[in-house]
């Protein structure tokens, strides 16, 4: 399944008889969809941390406050000691994490221990924020300030131009999200967009609600039993905040109504 697929998905399930077959041909279709596909799936990417979108990497430092041994005479904006690249597939940035050292233990845990050290704790709310800057040319750039050092990123993929990777509840919410705006603009039938609006919303519900039952869960109050364990040396993904790692802050989306949802 490619964009052309998930568009045509979306024509048929508002009761458009015409197919198109790219996005270059110049039926009002094609045009439609070749102007909407793009960003108005890149923000539902965008609304949910989507667990099939999820990507880690180890950032490009850009800056820093010390080089070396040295101050920097071109440093990140204050009160940042970093600077980092962002992703260039980033389309939506969750969390930093720290840089696991991957040496092994002296002396071994095991006599043939040969893999990473178990960290109790890998802290997941490290403050940060996306800023822009300019690279050597003059243009401008995004980038990340932190002041953690060897940063890695998890963060949501764009992945609007590989829909064969999708849960099949998302293309469902995307293909309901698309003829929405596919209605407003072929056939110009408000009650039709109304209808179909309440049907976006309520398959992009389920997708959300069932996207994050499979992750880790959102927690508000942290009991003391786990906050005991995670002192007492817990494995490290225990001590991930649920809410920032993984989960329940979804994002708004806009309707062609002017609602956001």
């Amino acid at each position: 399944m490619g964009p052309v697929d998930v568009c045509n998905l979306a024509l048929a399930e508002v009761g458009q008889r015409i197919r198109i077959g790219n996005f270059s041909d110049n039926s009002p279709a094609a045009q439609t969809a070749a102007l909407f596909y793009t960003p108005k799936v890149q923000s539902l990417l965008r609304a949910a941390n989507w667990a099939f979108a999820r990507a880690q990497i180890t950032l490009t430092q850009w800056k820093a406050v010390v080089v070396g041994s040295t101050i920097s005479t071109n440093p990140p904006p204050q009160p940042w000691l970093f600077s980092y690249l962002y992703p260039t597939d980033c389309q939506r940035l969750r969390f930093l994490i720290p840089t696991v050292p991957t040496t092994t233990t002296d002396p071994p845990l095991t006599t043939n221990q040969t893999t990473a050290n178990w960290y109790p704790h890998l802290p997941t709310a490290i403050p940060f924020v996306e800023a822009t800057d300019f690279d050597n040319s003059g243009n401008p750039i995004r980038v990340i300030l932190t002041n953690l050092q060897q940063a890695q990123a998890i963060y949501t993929r764009d992945l609007s131009q590989k829909p064969d990777l999708w849960d099949s509840l998302f293309t469902a919410g995307v293909t309901a999200y698309l003829g929405s705006y596919f209605i407003n603009a072929l056939a110009r039938d408000k009650a039709q967009m109304q209808e179909q609006i309440g049907i976006a919303k309520n398959v992009l519900d389920t997708a959300r609600m069932a996207d994050a039952n499979e992750g880790i869960k959102s927690m508000d109050h942290e009991p003391d039993w786990l906050r005991v364990r995670r002192a007492q040396g817990a494995p490290w993904f225990l001590s991930f905040p649920a809410s920032q790692a993984n989960g329940m802050n979804w994002e708004t989306v806009g309707f062609p109504n002017g609602e956001f949802y």
